[in-house]
């Protein structure tokens, strides 16, 4: 059906998991954060919370394989880096906390490997979009969306053109129905304008300051550690996606 998101193999499609979402995309980025937190979750809690923990968690990883997001991808590597840093630099990688950290990491390099070996010829086409006329399109629609709400910027810098406006102000500009931007910054300056924009940036700043500070005095707890990793996460979808805004 049309505008049902596939990934293609040949003349083989396979529809991407949804859930209950709107789009694999949007389901991929909640389970990036999920899949951050829960770790978390895991690490402080006692041993008989962890087994439904450890469910869960295996579970949002191999739905999480199965949306084929690659920017949901790219926010789990980056925000799972980040936590690593960062319970470094809280001196939290001790004997105890190392055994679980190779444990889940060992499961999900196998569950890799073997969603790699089912799929490969969806994901050599998921990655090699020069290959694929729909990834082509798609990405061309994607840089043509940008350059339309830039020009709503320039057009209305000052206020933007509100909330949730752009697509309607971009779909009057072409005379044709319009999708959202997939950034997020690019969202905020054409709706909010440099008002709004400087606030989110007053609030974006205030939320690194803290960062950096608890950094310099490795005072990061184990639990801040993940949430740091999700923030992170979130904050690589919001430059290959709009949902987030």
């Amino acid at each position: 059906n049309s505008g049902i998101s596939v990934v293609f193999n040949g003349a083989e499609h396979w529809q991407r998991v949804y859930g209950v979402s709107p789009h694999p995309n949007v389901l991929g980025g909640y389970l990036a954060v999920g899949v951050i937190v829960i770790l978390g979750l895991i690490i402080t809690r006692q041993e008989r919370q962890r087994f439904w923990l450890i469910a869960a968690w295996l579970l949002c990883w191999i739905v999480l394989l199965l949306t084929f997001s690659r920017s949901a991808w790219l926010a789990t590597i980056g925000g799972s880096i980040v936590t690593m840093l960062l319970l470094r630099r809280g001196r939290h990688f001790t004997r105890s906390l190392l055994k679980p950290t190779v444990l889940f990491g060992s499961i999900g390099l196998i569950s890799v490997l073997v969603f790699a070996g089912m799929f490969q010829p969806f994901l050599a086409n998921r990655f090699d979009v020069t290959a694929t006329p729909y990834e082509t399109l798609a990405i061309t629609e994607r840089v043509s969306a940008a350059q339309s709400a830039l020009q709503v910027f320039a057009a209305h810098p000052l206020g933007g053109v509100g909330l949730a406006q752009s697509v309607v102000v971009m779909r009057d500009r072409s005379g044709a129905p319009r999708d959202w931007v997939h950034n997020v910054p690019l969202l905020i300056a054409a709706e909010l304008g440099v008002g709004g924009s400087v606030l989110i940036a007053f609030l974006v700043t205030a939320v690194i300051a803290i960062g950096v500070q608890r950094w310099r005095a490795r005072s990061i707890s184990i639990w801040q550690a993940p949430v740091g990793g999700a923030l992170i996460a979130l904050v690589l979808v919001m430059q290959l996606d709009h949902y987030v805004w």
